[in-house]
């Protein structure tokens, strides 16, 4: 989730992209949805140190 506040109505959003590496994407994104043709990777998306007993650790 992303929280956007203004002062106003009139705001300038100043999105950026880089894009990935050829490398990168072969290496990380090796699925392919059958479908839509769309590369994805699987992750695992737990949080660290036992985030679900509740108790997540970070440095």
């Amino acid at each position: 989730m992303i929280y956007f506040y203004t002062k106003s109505n009139e705001w300038t959003w100043n999105g950026f992209f880089t894009p990935y590496s050829e490398d990168y994407l072969k290496r990380s994104y090796r699925h392919i949805e059958a479908e839509t043709g769309r590369v994805y990777r699987l992750d695992n998306l737990t949080g660290p140190g036992g985030a679900a007993t509740g108790h997540p650790s970070y440095e």
